[in-house]
């Protein structure tokens, strides 16, 4: 997960302030967390599936506009952000 989130600093999808460890391990505890709470019954597979891609959206949205944050960051955030999503489904 490190890596992918790496990558998506390298091709300008991912905040490059943000440490992609950190991230990795906060991403990794939500969906660990989420599963458990779909295991007990507390809430159904698709509430945990929007609550992850919430999580997604916050992680994946631009940075504060700035020099660095023009539209051509915004078009690289949408497939990256899916494919994160799409990824986590093949489980479901």
């Amino acid at each position: 997960m490190t890596h992918v989130l790496e990558r998506a600093q390298e091709v300008g999808a991912l905040d490059p302030q943000r440490d992609a460890a950190v991230e990795a391990a906060l991403m990794l505890s939500v969906a660990h967390g989420l599963a458990a709470s779909v295991l007990v019954g507390r809430r159904s597979s698709d509430a945990a599936m929007d609550i992850l891609r919430a999580h997604l959206v916050r992680l994946f949205a631009p940075a504060a506009p700035g020099p660095k944050t023009a539209a051509g960051r915004a078009g690289k955030i949408q497939p990256v952000a899916k494919a994160a999503v799409a990824s986590g489904r093949r489980g479901e």
